[in-house]
């Protein structure tokens, strides 16, 4: 029994552990670059674009390119959690911005953001008007803490327009990601429509 309660004690307290070391993020994007994914320039036929946006650390660039341009990687149009890598995820569907003005950011929760100062960088995810899917990354947003209770205890992670050109370290504009998948819920979809086109084709018969 007393192993029991000791085996109990130790797993309480490296939750405990765990949960004390996930800290929170708030973070957005009040601006971008000024093309569409396709290459072309914003307008009205395109203006209801919806881009993707991925909150990362900046050390992981190099881990998150060769993830993203895996195939069959998906991306989440949910504006999702904590996925490994990536910490944080919002939607915006205006033609520049992210996922809402400097006073309503998205808020990240991981254990992988700390209340330490850390670098952090954005990815962004966009279609052109044949459903292919292109990236590109932020420059780096420096030194940022997380909060754990008090919001007021961290720092907010911003991103502008001039923050994803070449000349402060983003990719200046956008690359093909030609193994990207959509979120499962939107592959469900789709099946589930190919199944219908085929029933109503047999029935045809």
């Amino acid at each position: 029994m007393t192993m029991k309660k000791a085996m109990v004690t130790a797993f309480a307290v490296v939750l405990a552990a765990g949960m004390a070391s996930a800290a929170n993020m708030n973070w957005n994007i009040t601006g971008n670059w000024g093309t569409h994914p396709d290459g072309s320039a914003w307008g009205t036929a395109n203006q209801g674009t919806s881009i993707y946006y991925a909150l990362i650390l900046a050390p992981d660039l190099g881990k998150v390119q060769e993830e993203i341009t895996k195939d069959g990687f998906v991306i989440d149009t949910k504006g999702g959690g904590e996925r490994g890598l990536f910490l944080g995820w919002g939607v915006n569907t205006a033609n520049r911005g992210g996922m809402g003005s400097s006073g309503n950011p998205a808020t990240a929760s991981s254990t992988r953001i700390t209340t330490q100062a850390q670098d952090y960088i954005a990815i962004a995810f966009g279609q052109d008007s044949l459903g292919n899917w292109y990236y590109a990354y932020s420059g780096v947003i420096d030194a940022k803490r997380g909060w754990t209770l008090n919001p007021d205890d961290g720092d907010g992670a911003s991103w502008g327009n001039a923050s994803w050109g070449t000349s402060v370290g983003g990719s200046g504009g956008w690359a093909a990601l030609p193994g990207a998948v959509p979120e499962p819920t939107a592959m469900a979809l789709l099946a589930l429509g190919a199944a219908a086109v085929g029933l109503r084709r047999r029935f045809r018969k």
